[in-house]
């Protein structure tokens, strides 16, 4: 689990230098995945990091959260507006475990956002016996 867990850092900090870099204006490059922004893909990441710390720190919310996103891809129905709602990217601010506010609406809060996400996600690897707490199977 270890070595999984740092390639899963090593990529990490390859795809956020990728991004980091990127002025507002790149941000909102479409990609060939789904026409989604590069925007969106971040988000997207963070969604889904967000919810594997949920399922270690709370499995019965996720698992109530996991059955929402289910429901909208079974139903077709607009996923990337569903998970933005989730992660509160429709709010003007989020706070971050600091206390920091961030405007979510910004490439640069979102980027800050998914640091903070996945340093707090990776660092509870060795202490959360995580194939005992993520509910892998639903079950």
């Amino acid at each position: 689990m270890k070595q999984i867990c740092s390639n899963l850092e090593e990529q990490y900090q390859e795809f956020d230098d990728m991004v980091s870099g990127l002025d507002v204006k790149l941000w909102q490059h479409r990609t060939p995945f789904f026409n989604w922004t590069i925007f969106d893909q971040v988000a997207h990441i963070a969604f889904f990091d967000h919810e594997a710390l949920l399922a270690i720190q709370d499995p019965d919310r996720f698992r109530e959260r996991a059955e929402g996103v289910m429901d909208v891809i079974v139903s077709g129905r607009n996923f990337r507006a569903y998970t933005n709602q989730l992660l509160n990217l429709k709010m003007s601010s989020v706070k971050l475990a600091n206390s920091k506010m961030l405007d979510l609406k910004k490439p640069e809060s979102l980027l800050l956002f998914w640091q903070n996400i996945r340093k707090r996600l990776i660092s509870g690897r060795p202490k959360t016996p995580i194939l005992e707490k993520v509910a892998l199977t639903g079950q």
